[in-house]
């Protein structure tokens, strides 16, 4: 009976990861930033945040999350001043 429900268990446990990390790879996490046009102008693109550079002005609305753990110290000084200012 105990070994029964231990195989479940694990049987159980090891589906959930399988359908966590499937949800994982299906949500995607985009910002906001104005990229310069060779013209000098500005065009607001959606960009994943992996191809954030710094020195970019990234548009932040209520409710959007800023995902501390991809940004380097420097983004993040950066990010903070304008938010401040």
């Amino acid at each position: 009976m105990v070994l029964m429900a231990v195989g479940m268990r694990f049987w159980q446990e090891y589906k959930s990861a399988l359908s966590a990390e499937s949800l994982k790879k299906k949500v995607t996490h985009a910002v906001r930033v104005r990229r310069p046009k060779p013209d000098g102008s500005y065009e607001l693109k959606h960009v994943s945040y992996e191809q954030v550079v710094p020195g970019e002005v990234a548009e932040l609305a209520a409710g959007d999350l800023i995902p501390v753990w991809n940004l380097n110290d420097r983004l993040l000084q950066s990010v903070l001043c304008c938010v401040l200012c």
